[in-house]
């Protein structure tokens, strides 16, 4: 009995972790996008803006 309480608090623990580490992850992503935006050229911005707006073009047409 002392062992199944065991597992389903580490099941918990687990799922609470993969939430955590999936949040720290896209802080992390947004974060080092947000600086290599403020430090990138005009025309690497204007690089991004085109794949995105492709891309979002491209999701519409779907």
């Amino acid at each position: 009995m002392f062992w199944l309480k065991v597992r389903s608090f580490m099941k918990t623990v687990f799922s609470a972790l993969k939430v955590v580490l999936v949040g720290v992850v896209a802080i992390v992503v947004v974060g080092g996008f947000a600086i290599w935006w403020n430090g990138a050229s005009e025309t690497d911005r204007q690089n991004v803006q085109d794949i995105v707006t492709g891309f979002g073009s491209f999701a519409k047409k779907k």
